[in-house]
């Protein structure tokens, strides 16, 4: 009877556990399709892509490639998309972060909306890129870094695949949230100044001893100690 119980109470709780995950998955879902209005107006949306977004912008991308002599006819698209590509992958990565450090793993969209000096934009990368940039954000939220390749390079070699995917030049070191940080700060340290030590003849001015009181004991005894100062 005892071991039915518990079977009931295990059976409960991994029940509980599926359910939190689907919720807070739901919940982001909800949140990002609540991004296509904000107090009842409809976000801007960046129109310098030809009016391609999400899968059919990589696609257009993708399936051009830059010529190796002549101009490239998607110079200007290829520019703009750059820092778009760069948010994304930093965005899962934040994302995969913060669930680390709250000790759960969940499945990523491809699908992010991202915010340009134009507006907003739907970016998409390949499913099992965006998996891995998140998997590598879970890593680093737990502090379980691999024993031969550090996130940093891991991380690298999905950006330089992804940049060159789309006809960018690689890009590599994308900044993590400590180690940019860290950086950050450690450009704003500067060296302390050095505190000059006054010489003796600054410290102490001349002291004239009146003529009516310099043959007296006193007298003597100050200007001695004016003179070994």
């Amino acid at each position: 009877m005892s071991l039915f119980l518990l079977l009931v109470i295990l059976g409960c709780v991994v029940g509980v556990i599926i359910m939190s995950v689907h919720l807070i998955e739901r919940v982001r879902t909800l949140e990002r399709k609540a991004n296509l209005s904000h107090t009842g107006a409809a976000i801007v949306r960046d129109t310098r892509f030809e009016g391609l977004e999400g899968e059919q912008l990589w696609i257009k991308l993708s399936g051009t490639p830059v010529p190796v002599d002549g101009a490239d006819p998607l110079a200007d698209l290829r520019a703009l998309y750059a820092p778009v590509l760069q948010r994304h992958i930093e965005e899962v990565f934040q994302e995969g972060n913060l669930d680390g450090r709250l000790g759960m793993q969940l499945h990523p969209d491809m699908l992010r909306e991202i915010k340009t000096t134009g507006g907003e934009i739907t970016s998409w990368i390949p499913e099992a890129d965006s998996h891995n940039i998140y998997a590598l954000g879970v890593k680093k939220g737990l502090g379980a870094e691999d024993p031969g390749v550090s996130i940093r390079e891991q991380l690298d070699a999905i950006t330089v695949k992804l940049y060159e995917a789309v006809g960018l030049a690689p890009k590599n070191a994308l900044a993590l949230e400590d180690d940019s940080a860290q950086a950050s700060a450690d450009s704003r340290v500067e060296a302390p100044a050095q505190l000059a030590a006054p010489s003796t003849s600054d410290s102490l001015p001349d002291m004239q001893i009146p003529g009516d009181v310099a043959g007296s004991p006193q007298a003597v005894a100050v200007q001695s100690q004016i003179s070994s100062s």
